[in-house]
């Protein structure tokens, strides 16, 4: 990586400047710590959770310059001893405001942002436990009420076992200027498909580190003000060409560029092959048209005119105003959905792919619509066989390609696993699903979550939600109108809905989301009836021991009392002797009652009382 050094424009001096652990200075982004950083972290303090190991004891060390502000840290390879991939997720709000997120990004949405001041950015740099250096940084901004990842940062260096940086330009978090303050915690997590696993600095005694499925709330931040007045005299960079699809090509800059210009078609140069028109434009990103279609395996290059400029209004730099690329070998792939109920109207498909159309695990691609009219690889329009001839780069056969399909309320219609096919090369393929047995009529079924349970742990929810397949696993929230600790909640599966269905029952505390510890729950969907009611059931199965038994008795009969839970039934045990009543007593009865009678008494004296499951 090529050492980045920017010109010092300007110096603000003020008779009473606040004294700064890291003056200001440009460091080299190489994994070497410059002198420049000294020995002194901007903040530092003894971790309130493991892995210690991870060095967040020794610090972040945080700088700036005209251009740039710089993160330093010391990092550990592989803090758990798990083989997996490390998160380091730097958290910060520019400006103390109140508005940010509320959780945290790239899948680790259990961990609630709780802060005074709400991040606006989270920059998650990871690592692979074999070579240790950094394989991916990524800059997420707060849009709305979501995460936003920009594109892939390159001014970063480090990673296990060493002296960690990464330069953030100050105009992709809104040029902060001369004294704005940044409120910034650090934590840290292992890989995505780990849950918990958390150590914070500033250190947060409510944030555990427990490697388990719990919402963490992490609260504490540290603040710093900005050194250096904003200044940009440097020439933006062309960084890389990356094809689409056959028909759009996307080009990457390597600073927020002004979108006007970017949008001017006129300030394109195209060598051999036709300019459509503009796709989109964003601070760092400009997407071009060839309706011609790219010709796979065909070179071709673009070049930019110097009406190209960042949002300073600095010239696109002439050394790096030109790219080639070359097309990929696609494969044509045919996606087809059966519908022989006849009951959709529109299907899309979704699978392990992105955006580029490449093999990912995670799924980042989208929906994309399915046609029934005749075009796209469709046959016979109207015959409820949906298609379509998507180009997609394949990987070699390994893995296969994981995908499914939805309707147009967004509900799962695969049964079972992911549909999966391999994609050895550029030979093009069919991919076939048959929607088994729909259902014909529509049904509400009401799910019902008892969480009185969770009550007397003193785990009070501010929110209770169901998810599963028919609502994309997202939840929906239930309602406890009577205050009963019974949650509810009446969920449409309309007609072709698919009949095997799963589902699982959530919690949420102050932004974090807690799911249930049990294997999905099947929900056979019965269309026989226009309502279906699944009964009261159990957060995570669990029916916890009745309380406060009392025992009334006249010599000859004994009548009992005990609270809760509320929706269980009791079995009722009586022993001679006070020890094992349950295991060597007798069982004396069963009720749905919270009160039993016990007649003849005969030798028993001691009772206890059982909640299961009705």
């Amino acid at each position: 990586m090529k050492a980045m050094r920017t010109m010092f424009v300007a110096a603000l001096l003020c008779a009473a400047a606040a004294a700064f652990a890291v003056p200001s200075f440009t460091p080299v982004i190489d994994g070497v710590k410059d002198a420049g950083w000294g020995n002194t972290p901007d903040h530092s303090s003894t971790s309130q959770a493991l892995p210690t190991e991870f060095n967040l004891d020794g610090g972040l060390y945080v700088t700036d310059d005209a251009e740039w502000v710089y993160f330093g840290y010391d990092a550990d390879n592989d803090p758990w001893a798990d083989g997996k991939s490390v998160h380091v997720h730097i958290v910060f709000d520019v400006g103390s405001t109140a508005v940010g997120g509320t959780f945290a990004c790239w899948g680790a949405n259990n961990v609630a942002y709780t802060h005074t001041y709400k991040p606006e950015y989270d920059l998650v740099m990871q690592w692979n436990t074999d070579n240790q250096n950094s394989q991916f940084t990524g800059l997420n901004t707060w849009t709305i009420n979501t995460w936003v990842q920009q594109p892939e940062i390159t001014t970063d260096a480090g990673g296990g076992n060493q002296w960690t940086e990464v330069a953030i330009r100050k105009n992709q978090i809104g040029t902060p200027g001369f004294g704005t303050t940044l409120n910034i915690s650090m934590w840290l997590r292992p890989a995505w498909d780990s849950q918990g696993g958390v150590a914070c600095l500033p250190a947060d005694a409510t944030f555990p580190s427990d490697n388990a499925a719990v919402a963490h709330p992490l609260s504490q931040q540290f603040a710093y003000s900005i050194q250096t007045a904003y200044g940009d005299a440097v020439a933006p960079r062309l960084l890389s060409v990356r094809q689409i699809d056959r028909r759009s090509v996307e080009l990457l800059f390597n600073e927020p560029m002004n979108p006007v210009r970017l949008n001017n078609s006129s300030y394109y140069v195209t060598h051999g092959w036709p300019f459509t028109g503009i796709r989109y434009v964003n601070d760092l990103q400009a997407a071009i048209w060839n309706f011609s279609n790219f010709t796979d395996g065909t070179t071709y290059a673009i070049s930019l005119l110097s009406g190209i400029t960042d949002v300073a209004g600095n010239p696109i730099d002439a050394n790096f105003d030109s790219l080639s690329w070359t097309s990929p070998l696609y494969s044509d792939v045919l996606f087809r959905v059966e519908d022989p109920g006849a009951t959709h109207d529109s299907i899309w498909f979704k699978g392990s792919f992105n955006f580029y159309r490449e093999y990912d695990a995670s799924w980042q691609g989208g929906n994309y619509l399915l046609y029934d009219d005749g075009t796209n690889g469709d046959v016979v329009p109207g015959d409820h066989v949906f298609s379509r001839r998507f180009e997609m780069v394949p990987n070699g056969g390994t893995p296969n390609f994981e995908w499914g399909c939805v309707d147009e309320n967004d509900n799962w219609l695969i049964v079972g696993p992911n549909q999966s096919f391999s994609l050895v090369d550029s030979n093009d393929i069919t991919v076939t699903y048959v929607i088994p047995n729909p259902t014909i009529n529509p049904v509400t079924v009401t799910f019902r979550c008892d969480v009185e349970c969770l009550l007397g742990q003193a785990i009070t929810p501010d929110s209770v939600s169901v998810a599963g397949p028919f609502n994309g696993w997202s939840g929906q929230v239930m309602a406890d109108g009577d205050l009963d600790g019974q949650y509810t909640l009446d969920v449409l599966f309309p007609a072709g809905s698919v009949r095997t269905q799963e589902f699982k029952f959530r919690f949420h505390i102050g932004g974090g989301t807690t799911w249930e510890d049990v294997p999905n729950r099947p929900l056979e969907v019965n269309d026989a009836n226009p309502t279906q009611d699944l009964g009261n059931i159990f957060w995570n199965d669990w029916v916890c021991p009745p309380s406060e038994l009392t025992v009334y008795s006249n010599g000859t009969e004994a009548v009992l009392y005990w609270n809760g839970p509320s929706r269980a039934h009791f079995e009722v045990f009586g022993h001679t002797v006070s020890d094992s009543i349950i295991e060597n007593g007798t069982i004396l009865g069963n009720t749905p009652n919270d009160t039993y009678t016990v007649t003849p008494l005969l030798n028993i004296q001691y009772f206890q009382v059982r909640a299961y499951k009705p």
